[in-house]
């Protein structure tokens, strides 16, 4: 979607409404590990590690997923595990659905902080493996690899770091679609509430869940029911905190963004310049009412390109009648050149 006007590059925003959730294991170590166990120094497998960009193989690797080139932390037998750490192992895997030989790689790199364990499997792509699973857990996991550090939202720059998680610019028509699917209030920050409860929506609270669901998501604007709900959405969506209205030039970003997309099928518009050329003409620097914004779709869908259709004595709003005023005397002109 369009960048927000005066912010850093970022994707979609939403207020911020609620505290990150607290688990149970956050900060919690085994008091009692065996003394034999071997921690590497260094191996602690933290979400928000860059990613790399290539795996052991030399191959590149999907977005978004974690890979250390430090020693991994050795696991301790399952035979030696103590009271406290069989729980935090019976924890992990009512969490994840992952096996033992998992859990354990993830309690030992995380030095048996349950809670991390937990956030690093669900952010580093083992989750997307056959059998685990996702739900709240994963999609908590997420909200707190993205959210602002001391803070209880996810703000510019954890949306942007998303974005590239999912390997999609901003700018793509998807993150619209995603943060319609979130309740996402405004551009640039997403609660936690709206992130963890999309995502569950979606059914997609792993990236590589979310980011196989893309396609999905960008073709289901070709169906009139969802675009429109998209195309309504974006209004308030696009509003600066504390207007009533949207600003002409975030109008136009989004009518482009929508109209002009390759994935609106029918509803796209093939007079979206002569709209934004006549809006910069007649109505420069002024607001566009949420009641223009929502009949402009139905003028779009009800009204011929050629205007040939076009009833005067419709109850349409004035700029609209003024659009088409406009665009026939435009063509007269050009008629008799």
């Amino acid at each position: 979607m369009p960048p927000k006007k005066g912010a850093a590059k970022g994707g979609a925003k939403a207020k911020a409404t609620a505290t990150p959730a607290k688990g149970r294991g956050r900060g919690k170590k085994a008091e009692e590990a065996a003394p034999d166990v071997t921690m590497a120094e260094a191996a602690n497998g933290a979400a928000g590690s860059s990613p790399s960009s290539a795996d052991g193989a030399g191959g590149s690797s999907p977005p978004g997923v974690v890979h250390t080139t430090q020693t991994k932390a050795k696991a301790p037998a399952l035979s030696k595990l103590s009271k406290a750490q069989k729980a935090m192992l019976s924890e992990f895997r009512s969490a994840t659905g992952a096996s033992d030989k998992v859990g354990l790689e993830c309690l030992a790199e995380s030095h048996f902080d349950c809670e991390k364990a937990i956030d690093d499997f669900f952010t580093s792509g083992m989750a997307d493996q056959p059998g685990s699973r996702g739900g709240r857990r994963a999609a908590e996991a997420l909200y707190r690899r993205y959210k602002e550090p001391g803070e209880d939202h996810i703000g510019v720059d954890g949306v942007q770091k998303f974005c590239e998680d999912l390997g999609v610019e901003p700018s793509d028509i998807v993150m619209l679609v995603i943060s319609y699917h979130m309740g996402a209030a405004v551009m640039c920050e997403y609660s936690q509430g709206e992130f963890v409860t999309g995502l569950m929506k979606l059914g997609a609270e792993t990236l590589g869940r979310l980011r196989s669901k893309l396609p999905e998501l960008r073709s289901s604007l070709a169906k009139a029911d969802t675009f429109r709900a998209v195309y309504s959405f974006a209004y308030d969506f696009s509003r600066e905190k504390g207007q009533k209205c949207v600003q002409l030039d975030s109008a136009v970003g989004m009518w482009r963004l929508l109209l002009e997309s390759p994935h609106a099928g029918p509803n796209a518009w093939p007079l979206v310049d002569d709209w934004v050329a006549f809006l910069e003409a007649r109505h420069n620097n002024r607001a566009i009412a949420k009641d223009t914004w929502l009949q402009l779709l139905d003028f779009i869908r009800s009204v011929k390109p050629d205007f040939s259709n076009f009833d005067e004595n419709s109850a349409w709003p004035y700029l609209l009648d003024e659009f088409v005023e406009h665009m026939r005397e435009k063509r007269a002109a050009g008629a008799c050149a």
